[in-house]
Order: C-alpha cells, then structure tokens, then sequence
C-alpha cells in the first residue's frame, strides 16, 4: 500500500515528495530559522581543570560529610556560607577560613528525625538562611535542625558569637537541605520562600517578624521549586517553577513565573496574616516562530542588574531556563527588564469560571477600584470586593517577554544543562561600548563564559561564548558569584574562586583580540586585563593604543608575523578591505577578478588568519582557523550552503528521473499493446481483469526439452525457453511455444 499524505482539496503526495520538499524548504532558508535557534558554537578558549588550578583557589570544608553548601552573604572581603552544622567565614581572596559557627542539632531532635525514616545524614542541622539586623547588630541564622527547622538570633561581642534567643524556623528554612528555597533581606524583615511542613507539600512566601504568609491552595501555588528573590521599588519579587494550573485541561506542564508582594502589606483585617498583594505571572523564554518553542522549566536566577540597554537605564534580571527531562534536552538563558514585569501586573487578570471553562482574561470593567495588587498606604483598610477578586485572580493573563523577545543564549546537549548564572555588568571595552559577561554554570563542573552583545539593539546577534571552564568534572554548579574580579563557584561539598578573565593564556595579538572578551586587550606586547588600566578608559582609538575588537575578532594592527612590528606608517587603509579568497559569494567581498583570485587570498590571510602568527598555512589534517573564526567575510563554505548545495542537486536529479521512467512507462505500455503478441498467451502485456485467466480452457502447459542433437554448449533462452536459433528465425512471429512449468511468469 502507498504512504500518502492527505492534502487539501483530496490531492495525494507520495510520502517520499512530501519529504523531499520539507527538506528543500528547511535548507534552502536557513538565515530565517538560523537567526531564531543559533547552534552551538564552540567556546573560543577551552580551560581544562589542571590549567585552571594553577590560578584558582578552593575550599572543602571538612569533609565529615555532605555539606550542601549555600551563600548567604558577602560581608566586605568575607563570604558567609551555610554547611552542615556550621557557618563559614571565608575570606574572598584566598578562600581561607577566617571563623566558624558552630550550631549542632540536639540529641532529642536527632532521635525524632531518625524515628520519622530520615537518615543520620539527614538528621543534621543544615544552615539556610542568614540575616543581618542592623538595628540590633544582631544576626539571624536558620537551619533544617534535623527536619525541625529552627532560628537563632546571635550578636557578636568580643571576636565571639553569643546565642541571644532560639525560636521556630517553619516558614523560614526548608525542613529538607537538598529543597529548593530562598531568602530575601529586606530592611529589618525577612522574605522567604520554602516549604511549611515536614512532607513539603504546603509551600509559601513568608516574612516575619511581621508575619505574612501566601494561602494554602492551588490559586497561590501549585507544587512549586523556588529559585530565587530580589527586591525593587516598592516590591519584592519571587522566581520559581511550578506545574501550570491553566494548563491542567490539556495534562501537566511546568512553567516559570514571577511573583510579587509588597514590601509594606499589612494583611487585611478579615485574614490578617494573608497577603493582600500576591500576583504571579509566567515568564516566557521562548524561540520565537509560527510554533514558538518554549523553555519553561526555571533553573536560576541572576541578582538585579543595573546598565544601559536600548539606549536607556533599566533594570534587568538574568535567567536560565531548561527543557523536561523527557523531551528535547536543552536550555537557555533570557533577560527580562522590570519595566516589562510591571505592564504585565498592570495587564488584565486571567480566570477559571468552572472546572470545565478554559483560562481566560478578565474583562477590564469587572475589576474592582483599588486595583488588586498594587500597594496602598494600609491594607487593613481594602474593601472586600478587592479582598474577594484577589483571592480567586493571583494569576495574569500575558506573560512576561524576554528582552529582544529571544533567549540570548541556547544550548542543546544529551548530556549537559545549564544549572545557574551570575553576571559581571557593564564591562566596558576599547571603544567606550559596555557589555553585560554572563558566567554560567553546568550540571558537569564546568563554567561558561559568554557576552550579551545585544546591549543596544534588537537586531538578533549571534550568541558569543568566550570560553568553556572545567573547574570539578562530574559535579554539578550550584551556585555563582561575581564579587570583585573573581567568580566564585559553588559546589555541593567544595568552593572554588577564579579570575573573571585569563587573557594571560593569548600568547599573540590576533589570539587576544580573538577572544572577543571585553576584558582583554593587546597593550604593550602582551594581552593584558582591562581592569588594570580603568583609569585610562576610553582608550585611545589611535596610535598605538590597546588593541581589541568585541564584533568581529579580527583588527589590522595586529601582524601576520611576530617579528614584523606594527609601524603607524603601514598602510593600514590597505590591511582594511576586505579581500577576497577565491570569490564564492560577493557577500562583503569586493567585485575580484579571476586573475586576482590567489593575490587576493594570500593578502585574506595574511592579515586575517587568527591562527599562531608562526603558521601561515593550516597542516593538512586541520580545518583553517579562519573558517571557525565568527567574522563578517561571509565568503566561507557553511553547513548551510553545503545543504542548499546537496538539496539543489538532489531535487532536480529526481525530478528528472521521475519524468523520464514516467515516459519510458507510457512508451512500454503503448508498444505492448500495439504489438502482435497473442492475447492467449501466458506473456500477454495486455490488461486483463484480476482473477480472469486469459489462456484458453483447453490448454495443457508441457514441458519442453531440448533436441538431443542440439549442442549442450550453447545457452537457453531462460524467458522463452526456446533454442536461440528459433528465436532468430521466429523474431517477428506470434511465439506459440508453451514455457517451462517451473519458470512461471517473468515480466520486465
């Protein structure tokens, strides 16, 4: 039976065509998909973990056992970390112990735990959340507390910490380490968002010593993973994953959204430790299309940035985003301004009138006045219309876009996801641009290292990812932190501290400007840090300035040879147009005559080559650097072209050879039927009808043999059976001999 696909009109396409021409229609426009989902494009610098230890700094803890590691604060040149029955004070720039608190569960909960099925690694007192209260200089600290979650308030005096009080920590600190939690600092008050039971089934954003807390129920949280919270303005907002209760209709999906209090909510009087503000809205991180296709699965969140983008001062918040686990594995990291949050929350609610009913968006003139939400001078005095349309409408109808309306960053991989991220912002460059470097982290040990180049324009530029860290293989980052000129990266059991840059490792001027790093410049021989010259920025874009190219990685002052010294006399404007290798494409090319083709290529190298300045041809067994340099050339064979080349040949080829068996078909069957072969004979081309046998009732197949007096040296006829000699002698007459039982029928 044929494969079909049915199309409109009752038309039928042979299954093998409808691939063909899918196919034909991916490849022939590649800049329109290619634009939307970038590949994944190798690391400029790959740093292997005994590089990178002759630099880095570490930290183990020690190593009694599991210690689930968390930053909780930068104090100054220290980093206060949580680990297993312990506060860590570790200094910045050695990753050196500086003090320790000691906080161990006590026997009686440790006997609990252990009666409730937890192990003894479980059953210990893991610190989660710390708190500075400058009010009182006193410091809040909470743990697991072998799943009965406690707090202490300790003040230090005389180089020690002294305990002045211990309360419950339910609502403030996870009962279970390895949960998903967060904790905010906002003046003297504390915003958390975890679990209130030992089950973890009841989640909430809970504050105290004002206390506050979200409503059980589906319309505030629906089986949540809080990722992260920061504040801003007159709010504080709270980033998490949960299954998407408008989406339970059609099955179970993950989406991840955005929640948001207010700081001053005082509850209402009717539920007066209920939030009166809690709104939540999806966040979209999103390859855009006719289909978009969606990384909804939240996995980090960076810290509130503050820079120029699109011509204007806004606040930006990073984020990395994954797939389920049962589908396309990949991930990707997207930017979303505060300005975009905000017209979402003042954008129209969505509801659920029944069970049955779709999710909607609410007519403007069913809200109520004050609308649900904002923030009001006190709560305690809102209606109980507001009361009542917040309690059934936490959720808004449009989601949050990313900035630029794409991820800045995809990557797919069967093995490695995207864990978290931290941002170095607003670095500046040669040319006075600054740019955002974004570190991120891997589920194998490794740190990524790349650049949001899309700082002041929306034209869709390509991903840049400068270099590829292994720091621990095989354990997954749980944390980073930029503070200073190092990134710390967070482990379950260890810590490690890098440089923000290792331009160091660029022995050349064209391997320093390839980088492409905001960070690194050739200046005086050597590529060099742009922290040790911030006093002179902007650079000068003459002379013999520091040298640096963020857009192409390729600069003219850089020489082919190391032994030819840049001279300001050179005729630059000469090193500057772009000459052609043989011209395949004119893309950015001058019009080259053929007879210029190899002048021009040799002059395309030698200024352009980013390998070593030594090698001026590429060994045979290896693919010339200039080929995976990311340049303007546009002149170098790509995967695309070699598709649109193969599908090119391809489809043509078959439509030709369908044409022609098509007419060789209609041939054959006209000869066949014009001929005088008989129609009772068991070799009869002619149409007959199925089950009807065209030989008459009185025939009788016998088999025929050979004269015994014919030599056995020549061959039979194998079709007809029939001496060749009587074929000769018989070419043009009806063939009356009855064929061989066992031959059956042959058709050709």
């Amino acid at each position: 039976m044929e494969s079909v696909l049915h199309c409109h009109g009752g038309h039928k396409i042979p299954l093998i065509g409808w691939f063909m021409t899918s196919l034909f229609l991916f490849c022939a426009f590649p800049p329109i998909h290619s634009r939307l989902w970038q590949e994944n494009y190798e690391p400029i610098q790959k740093v292997n973990a005994d590089e990178l230890r002759k630099t880095s700094k570490q930290f183990t803890g020690n190593g009694s056992g599991p210690d689930y590691f968390r930053l909780l604060e930068r104090d100054g040149s220290s980093l206060l970390v949580g680990a297993r029955n312990l506060v860590y004070n570790i200094s910045l720039l050695t990753l050196r112990e500086n003090q320790r608190l000691e906080w161990f569960s006590s026997t009686q909960d440790i006997e609990t735990c252990t009666i409730k099925g937890k192990s003894s690694e479980e059953c210990q007192n893991y610190i989660r959340v710390l708190m500075k209260k400058p009010a009182t200089e006193q410091m809040l600290i909470c743990g697991t507390n072998a799943y009965n979650p406690k707090c202490r308030d300790y003040l230090f005096e005389d180089g020690q910490f002294k305990q002045v009080r211990e309360f419950s920590g339910v609502g403030s600190s996870p009962f279970d380490p390895r949960h998903n939690s967060t904790a905010l600092q906002v003046d003297d008050q504390l915003f958390a968002g975890t679990v209130s039971d030992f089950s973890g089934q009841i989640p909430s954003i809970f504050r105290s010593p004002k206390t506050l807390k979200t409503k059980d129920g589906t319309s505030f949280f629906n089986e949540p993973n809080f990722i992260g919270s920061l504040a801003n303005g007159e709010y504080a907002y709270f980033f998490f994953r949960e299954s998407a209760i408008e989406y339970t209709n059609c099955g179970k999906s993950i989406y991840g959204r955005v929640a948001r209090v207010c700081k001053n909510d005082k509850g209402s009087a009717r539920t007066k430790y209920i939030w009166t503000s809690f709104l939540k809205s999806r966040l979209n991180c999103s390859v855009p299309g006719e289909y978009p296709f969606y990384f909804d699965e939240l996995q980090s969140v960076s810290g509130l940035v503050k820079g120029n983008y699109n011509g204007r001062q806004q606040d930006v918040v990073y984020a990395v985003f994954g797939t389920p686990e049962n589908s396309l594995t990949g991930s990707a990291v997207c930017a979303f301004t505060f300005g975009d949050i905000e017209r979402t929350f003042n954008g129209r609610f969505k509801e659920q009138k029944n069970p049955h009913n779709n999710w909607l968006p609410v007519a403007p003139d069913t809200v109520p006045e004050p609308r649900p939400g904002r923030c009001v001078n006190d709560s305690l005095t809102l209606p109980d219309d507001v009361l009542n349309f917040l309690s059934k409408h936490t959720l808004m109808d449009e989601a949050v876009p990313a900035m630029y309306g794409r991820p800045l960053l995809i990557h797919i991989s069967l093995q490695t996801r995207f864990t978290t991220v931290a941002v170095a912002p607003q670095k500046p460059s040669v040319d006075g641009r600054v740019y955002d470097v974004l570190f991120i982290g891997t589920n194998d040990g490794r740190v990524i290292k790349a650049v949001n180049l899309d700082l002041d324009n929306r034209n869709g530029e390509e991903q840049l990812i400068i270099e590829d860290i292994e720091v621990l293989p095989g354990q997954p980052v749980t944390n980073l932190l930029v503070a200073n000129d190092h990134v710390v990266v967070v482990f379950e059991n260890e810590i490690h501290s890098l440089k923000l840059q290792r331009c160091y490792l660029a022995s050349t001027c064209r391997e320093c400007v390839r980088l492409r790093d905001p960070m690194c410049a050739w200046v005086n021989d050597k590529c060099m840090s742009m922290d040790e010259n911030n006093g002179n920025l902007p650079w000068p874009k003459s002379g013999a300035g520091p040298i640096q190219n963020i857009k192409t990685g390729l600069h003219e002052r850089c020489p082919a040879d190391p032994s030819i010294p840049y001279s300001p006399t050179t005729n630059q404007a000469a090193a500057t147009v772009p000459l052609c290798r043989p011209c395949i494409t004119q893309l950015q090319c001058p019009v080259c005559p053929n007879s210029a083709h190899s002048a021009h290529d040799q002059n395309r190298v030698a200024i352009h080559d980013p390998s070593k300045n030594n090698r001026q041809k590429p060994e045979d067994n290896e693919v010339p650097e200039y080929q995976t340099a990311n340049t303007d050339l546009g002149n170098v064979y790509k995967e695309e072209t070699l598709a649109i080349a193969v599908v090119m040949t391809l489809l043509p080829s078959l439509l030709v050879g369908f044409f022609i068996g098509y007419q060789v078909s209609r041939y054959r069957n006209s000869a066949f039927k014009e001929s005088n072969l008989s129609e009772t004979s068991d070799y009869s081309y002619g149409p007959h009808r199925p089950g009807q046998d065209p030989r008459p009732a009185d025939y009788r197949s016998e088999p025929i043999y050979a004269p015994a007096d014919y030599p056995s040296s020549k061959s039979i006829n194998v079709v007809l059976n029939l001496q060749r000699n009587t074929l000769k002698n018989h070419a043009t007459s009806t063939i009356e001999a009855k064929p061989n039982l066992p031959s059956k029928k042959v058709y050709l």
